[in-house]
């Protein structure tokens, strides 16, 4: 299960393997398709979700 947000009916919901069109493993990494409740479909790309101190720590450089 995952807590995902559409972006069009500004909602919060959770997405459980029904929820997902279709998952594809691209080049950029693996990228699904999500229907919220109402019905819209939401682009899910699962390797954008990077903790933040990871993040941060990616960018710092040495001296």
């Amino acid at each position: 299960m995952l807590n995902l947000h559409c972006r069009t009916c500004d909602q919060a919901f959770v997405a459980g393997p029904a929820s997902f069109a279709s998952l594809h493993h691209t080049t950029d990494g693996l990228i699904g398709y999500a229907r919220c409740p109402t019905g819209h479909v939401n682009v899910v790309n699962f390797h954008a979700r990077v903790h933040p101190v990871e993040a941060e720590a990616s960018r710092v450089t040495a001296a």
